[in-house]
Formats: C-alpha cells, sequence, structure tokens
C-alpha cells in the first residue's frame, strides 16, 4: 500500500509541476502579446514618441548578400532623424539550455550588420541597435552566462539592450511596464530608464480585439485554447446535427462543427485583426500553426481528426477516422469538435488535459 501511494504522489505531483509549467508559458505569451502590441501603439502615437514605428516582422535583407529568409525583428523602429535603426527582439522566455541561450543572444549580433528595407531615402540606416524584451526572471541566466562566456559579454557590452517587462501594483490600479535591466547604451535609455516606460492602459483592455499572436511561435495549449475559439467563432452557424464516427467502434454526437487548417488560415483575419507594416498586413496566425494546435486539440480528444463518407447536410453526418499518419501533416485533414458542455474553463481544462497526455507519454 506504501508503495502505491508513493506512486500516486509522485505522479500527482509530475502533473502539478506541468500544469504549472504550462500556466506560466501560457501566461508569459499572453503577457509578450501585450507588451509587444502597447510599444507598437506607444511608438506610433500622435504624441511625439522619441522614435518612429515603421511595423513589425519587417525583413531587413543583407545589402551584399541576399538571405533566402532575412531576419524579421519582431518590432522595428527609426530615430526620428532616420539615421539610427532600432530592431527589437521579444522573447516570451529564454532557453535553459545554455548552448541555445548563448545563440538566441549572440543571434542578435546579425541585426547590426549592413542591411536593406528601412523606410529612408536609400533603404538604408547608419547604425543599428538591438533589444532583447524577455521576463524579468529570464535575464538572470544571462548575467551568470556573460560573467564566464566572453563571446556572450562583448555582445552585452557593444551590441544589445536588455529590457524586462513586468506587472506591477504597488500603488492603484496594475501598471504594465517595460524596463532596461542591462546590456549596451542605447538612443533609447532615457525612455526604459527606471522606474520603465508605462504603456497605455489601453494595452490591457480589449485585447481579444486586437492581436493574440505575433512572430514568436506560441506554447501549444495557448495556441490550441486560440484555434479552438476561432473554429468554434468562424463555423457558429454550421453545426452539424446527429453526427457518427465510425472506427473500431461507432461514436455518436448530438453536434458539433468541423473545420480544416486550411479553411481556418483562409478566415483568421476575420477573428485576430493583422498585424500592420508599412507595406502590407500580416496575418497573425501561420497554417503550421493552426495544423499543429489541431492536433493537439485531438490528442486531448477536444478535436477528433474524421474523413467524410456522405456530403455535408447538417443532419445524420457520417465520417470515418482516419487510418494512416499523413492526416497529422495534411491542412485539408476535416476535423471534428464535438459541442462542448459547461464545465471547467477552457484554459484551463485544456492545459490540464494536455499535461495528462504528455504524462501518459511519458510513462507509457
Amino acid at each position: 500500500m506504501r508503495t502505491r501511494a508513493k506512486k500516486a504522489r509522485g505522479k500527482d505531483e509530475k502533473l502539478a509541476e506541468l500544469i504549472s509549467e504550462y500556466n506560466r508559458d501560457y501566461q508569459n505569451y499572453s503577457d509578450s502579446v501585450l507588451i509587444l502590441r502597447g510599444l507598437a501603439d506607444y511608438f506610433s502615437s500622435t504624441a511625439g514618441p522619441p522614435a518612429r514605428f515603421i511595423g513589425t516582422h519587417l525583413p531587413l535583407p543583407l545589402l551584399d548578400n541576399p538571405e533566402r529568409q532575412p531576419p524579421r525583428p519582431d518590432l522595428v523602429l527609426q530615430s526620428l532623424d532616420d539615421e539610427v535603426g532600432l530592431c527589437f527582439e521579444l522573447k516570451w522566455s529564454l532557453p535553459n539550455n545554455l548552448p541555445l541561450l548563448k545563440s538566441e543572444i549572440v543571434g542578435t549580433v546579425r541585426y547590426c550588420k549592413p542591411r536593406s528595407g528601412w523606410k529612408t531615402s536609400t533603404g538604408t540606416v547608419s547604425k543599428v541597435e538591438t533589444f532583447v524584451i524577455a521576463p524579468r526572471d529570464s535575464f538572470e541566466r544571462v548575467r551568470k552566462m556573460a560573467e564566464d562566456d566572453e563571446e556572450v559579454d562583448q555582445v552585452l557590452k557593444k551590441n544589445l539592450t536588455l529590457l524586462s517587462w513586468d506587472f506591477s501594483k504597488t500603488t492603484g490600479l496594475e501598471r504594465l511596464y517595460v524596463l532596461k535591466v542591462g546590456g549596451t547604451q542605447s538612443s533609447l535609455d532615457h525612455v526604459f530608464a527606471s522606474p520603465g516606460l508605462e504603456l497605455p492602459k489601453s494595452t490591457m483592455t480589449d485585447t481579444f480585439a486586437k492581436v493574440m499572436f505575433y512572430g514568436a511561435k506560441p506554447p501549444l495549449p495557448y495556441l490550441m485554447e486560440k484555434v479552438y475559439l476561432l473554429a468554434n467563432a468562424i463555423r457558429a452557424f454550421d453545426t452539424l446535427k446527429d453526427v457518427e464516427i465510425s472506427a473500431i467502434r461507432i461514436r455518436y454526437f448530438k453536434e458539433g462543427i468541423v473545420a480544416t487548417a486550411k479553411e481556418l488560415y483562409a478566415e483568421q483575419a476575420s477573428f485576430f485583426q493583422p498585424w500592420e507594416r508599412a507595406d502590407q498586413d500580416i496575418p497573425q496566425l501561420r497554417q503550421k500553426w493552426i495544423q499543429e494546435a489541431l492536433v493537439g486539440l485531438a490528442q486531448i480528444k477536444l478535436a477528433i481528426p474524421v474523413i467524410s463518407l456522405r456530403p455535408l447536410d447538417r443532419s445524420s453526418v457520417a465520417f470515418f477516422r482516419p487510418t494512416t499518419p499523413g492526416w497529422k501533416y495534411n491542412p485539408s485533414q476535416l476535423f471534428f469538435f464535438p459541442s462542448r458542455s459547461r464545465g471547467l474553463g477552457l484554459r484551463y481544462h485544456i492545459i490540464r488535459s494536455y499535461a495528462r497526455y504528455k504524462l501518459a507519454l511519458e510513462e507509457s
């Protein structure tokens, strides 16, 4: 009995740790969206910002050796005299793995190379300043690495400014701000000096009508929740009735909807406002992300991959389950979403279910 109880506690502890980790990742990504949107609003305002908003996810190709995939900073600004370019990389987390962490830090040097794509008469700028923005607790690992790694130390001294974001509720309403915590000097030091740049209150309101994603790939539970909401919002008036799904046994569902990654990607702009850039609107969601979210929802049984046996006519619909693994990578794969009864909040249900799924995989 004692051995069985110990195993149960061990499993419960692992599950609790996974739930805590997924909750933290979810919240960090959600907060990072607010930060990027808030900075874009601040620098594109008409109230005399200290630099000019150029765009988000803007490609900056090399002048002398064009790359197949030039870097795309999450936020691009220019000094008011158009002499200095400012590249911001937003990180909802920084790797625990030291080689990956070093790669993240040292990789920012690529922005300082001569590049085009700037909104100047020549398309170039004479100087580039680079910033990494991450949660406050992420930078302790960077500081420790700089003590032992000369290359990282030099990047921080010569090329890179570190900014943290945080929420403060010392007095009155909660305050969202960005603060300089290390790195080299920049022309925006006065903007991010203590107590930090407080972002507009509008940043923390009506966010669902604004943006939910940016260039960084979201943690899967976050992505699954938003894609689930997207599918149900877009397909709300196409509910199917009396659905049967054949596999090893036949399962019946009172109602639900069907969607594919390809369809959701084509219609996502009606639900998630595109990011604006000087020359185009950028979809928030990538089709590959949507496909991954749909597969994740299938893994926790909030969606079921299906193949239609007859035309969809909203009543007496029949499907069967795909039998080959290729469905996971097919953007035209149909997914059936059974209508969900009330119960646990969607976010917690997804996080808890995904944690259970991953724990079961680990123990199988």
